[in-house]
């Protein structure tokens, strides 16, 4: 079985940019809504995937699904993009939040599910990050 490719050093800092850009929210006690992190040079932008302001609940799948696709048609106009939306892990049988970020560049081959694994903010306990981000899943782009 052969070794999987790895997220350019370029894939892993954008993803720690927009873990750290997630966690701001989450260390608040507020909800994650799934984000688009672009790069295109030294720029970075950040589009929302909001829900509809008449919404009584917040459909957080559509949401994600959204951005998801949003950030495939966008990596062929700008360097690298993140889609990022807060999820779960189970790592031995144990359940973690986890927040997961999807990585690819522009001439990339390939997409990077990256995640990182946090303790929210609860009962007097502060946020904080339970790991080093980690490489979830590796997809071979069309």
């Amino acid at each position: 079985m052969g070794k999987h490719p790895e997220p350019s050093e370029a894939l892993h800092e954008l993803a720690s940019t927009a873990f750290d850009h997630a966690a701001s929210d989450v260390a608040r006690g507020d909800m994650l809504i799934p984000f688009l992190l672009e790069l295109e040079g030294e720029e970075l932008s950040i589009r929302r995937h909001m829900p509809s302001p008449d919404s009584e609940e917040i459909d957080f799948i559509a949401l994600a699904e959204k951005a998801q696709a949003y950030g495939c048609e966008r990596v062929h106009e700008v360097d690298a993009v993140a889609v990022v939306i807060d999820g779960m892990v189970t790592i031995e049988g144990k359940k973690f939040d986890c927040m997961i970020a999807q990585v690819m560049e522009r001439d990339g081959r390939h997409t990077f599910t990256i995640g990182q694994r946090y303790q929210p903010p609860s009962k007097g306990k502060a946020f904080m990050y339970l790991n080093d981000p980690f490489v979830m899943r590796v997809e071979e782009r069309e």
